[in-house]
């Protein structure tokens, strides 16, 4: 009975030593796993942190790269303004030229007008004869008819060279409005482009990336612009040419005048016998 006592008490021992050793290799388990559990909460934490910073940066980054998108959108709309304000200055002090200077002709005209009519009225005074008065009269006739003519050679030459100009001043107007268009339409392709580069979370962002791109694209908008203002920048040459155009239209209604001229005046040298100072007392400009 005791022996068998012994025995059980040995393997009682037994079974509680084998539980310890279980025992223990489930505790050491345990804090090896907690150890894991710890250490993926630290590089969890960490990058959750990190996830922040970076997010923090690409918002300022994106809010930096938003007010300059403000900024430059500003700066757009204050050149066009400028731009279309000088032209329409350039017009404005065209039309004022155009008419001071027809006011100016108005007036010009009126006194040669005066002062061909006392001509005539001293050559009438001259006149002794039915056929030097007759001399006179026709002499009158065909120089105010071919100063008609001249006059309306030359405006019609000026109206034209003005149509010109307005023609080419719209059509440069237009290649302006156009270029500022195309620039405003690429400035928006690349803003669209760096706010979509901003708020894509589908692949990591390279903010520096981000601000070369819309630095290079601005870049190559506003060298396209402004390579297309110089290409523009021809228009006082243009108006040269078409202002030597009046020019040589007046000058060849001048000098058909002057041949009409020099004709009445031999026809009225003729019948008067001599006469002089017969150019001095005509008009030959405008």
């Amino acid at each position: 009975m005791k022996k068998a006592i012994i025995i059980s008490g040995m393997m009682l021992s037994a079974v509680i030593a084998t539980q310890s050793v279980y025992a223990v290799a489930g505790n050491d388990a345990d804090r090896a796993a907690a150890r894991d559990d710890k250490k993926a909460d630290r590089e969890a934490m960490i990058s959750e942190k990190k996830i922040k910073i970076a997010d923090k940066k690409s918002e300022k980054v994106c809010e930096r790269i938003s007010k300059r998108i403000e900024s430059m959108g500003k700066k757009t709309a204050d050149r066009e303004q400028l731009a279309q304000g000088k032209i329409t200055q350039r017009l404005t002090q065209v039309q004022q030229k155009r008419t001071i200077g027809h006011e100016e002709l108005l007036a010009r005209r009126e006194m040669r007008d005066t002062q061909r009519q006392a001509f005539y009225d001293k050559l009438l005074m001259k006149a002794i004869t039915d056929e030097q008065k007759t001399a006179v009269q026709q002499f009158e006739t065909t120089i105010e008819e071919a100063v008609t003519i001249r006059r309306a050679a030359i405006d019609n030459a000026t109206k034209k060279m003005q149509t010109d100009v307005d023609a080419l001043t719209t059509k440069k107007q237009d290649e302006i409005d156009q270029l500022f268009a195309d620039y405003k339409t690429a400035e928006n392709a690349a803003i669209v482009k760096a706010k979509g580069a901003c708020t894509d979370t589908s692949s990591e962002t390279d903010l520096k990336s981000i601000a070369k791109t819309l630095n290079d694209d601005l870049k190559t908008a506003r060298e396209t612009f402004r390579s297309g203002v110089r290409d523009t920048r021809t228009m006082g040459s243009e108006i040269h040419v078409l202002t030597q155009r009046k020019k040589e239209a007046a000058q060849n209604a001048i000098d058909a005048f002057k041949v009409t001229m020099l004709k009445a005046r031999v026809e009225l040298q003729n019948a008067f016998g001599s006469i002089t100072n017969v150019d001095g007392e005509m008009e030959i400009g405008e």
